[in-house]
């Protein structure tokens, strides 16, 4: 018995029948529904005032299904109240709304975020097919987060400067 790396299956060959000669067959599993695969994680952010955060995956679909348009996509944010990620509820599901736009996508848009809502963030990417076993494949993206810089730092470099009353000035210059 060995695994396929290429195409992602068990494969045995041989076994017994009781006779004397032993049987020259080859099996391989029968159900092959591979979770897809992400090929870029979303990154941390640290963003200014009223700087909008766009999360974003990529990822691949398993072989069983055809194309990366089958993928399906849930954007999760951490609950705040629920001390273990692993416990119930620790995960509520994002819906377009308040601020959150494109939740089941590949990128996930929040609009003005504070650091009340800088609580973390996930992706559960679906395989888009049900596998022959009648199960969905799926996979979740690695936590990623943002800060939000002091209000004060209007050119969010980290720092407070002169650098940020340029920056105001230009704001309110240009009607924000």
């Amino acid at each position: 018995m060995a695994y396929d790396s290429g195409r992602q299956t068990i494969v045995l060959y041989g076994g017994y029948t009781g006779f004397s000669r032993p049987p020259a067959e080859t099996w391989e599993l029968a159900d092959r529904c591979v979770s897809p695969r992400i090929v870029e994680q979303p990154i941390d952010q640290f963003v200014g005032v009223d700087t909008p955060v766009a999360f974003v995956v990529e990822a691949t679909p398993g072989l069983d299904c055809a194309s990366p348009e089958a993928l399906t996509y849930q954007w999760q944010r951490r609950n705040p109240i629920v001390a273990d990620p692993s416990a119930a509820g620790a995960w509520i599901d994002l819906t377009d709304g308040g601020g959150f736009f494109h939740t089941r996508s590949a990128a996930l848009l929040i609009a003005r975020p504070t650091p009340g809502l800088a609580t973390g963030y996930r992706c559960i990417i679906g395989a888009g097919c049900v596998c022959r076993s009648g199960h969905t494949a799926f996979t979740v993206t690695e936590l990623v987060n943002f800060s939000v810089s002091c209000p004060a730092d209007f050119n969010a470099d980290g720092g407070v400067d002169f650098g940020d009353v340029e920056s105001f000035f230009e704001r309110w210059e240009n009607g924000c």
